[in-house]
């Protein structure tokens, strides 16, 4: 069974309906090893999830490299990244 999907705003970018939020991976309720948290992200890939969250003060960017780092073997335009900036 796969997710739905719907268009991201006007980008004309379809995702699915459900993202995942990166913002636990930056350490927030615990900390959590490098390990387990490119897992997570892994796993919400296999599972169909194409919508991905994070931000720069999600654990100092700790958060960003995760998902990244899960993320980098996957095809080009299989998976949409949303960040922010953040102020100092």
């Amino acid at each position: 069974m796969s997710l739905p999907t719907r268009k991201l705003g006007r980008s004309g970018l379809e995702v699915t309906v459900l993202g995942f939020g990166a913002a636990p991976l930056g350490d927030i309720y615990e900390v959590l090893d490098d390990a387990t948290a490119i897992a997570t992200v892994e796993a919400a890939a296999a599972a169909g999830i194409t919508l991905f969250d994070a931000a720069p003060l999600y654990g100092q960017g700790s958060a960003e490299h995760r998902v990244g780092t899960a993320l980098r073997r996957r095809p080009p335009g299989s998976f949409v990244m949303s960040t922010k900036v953040a102020g100092c």
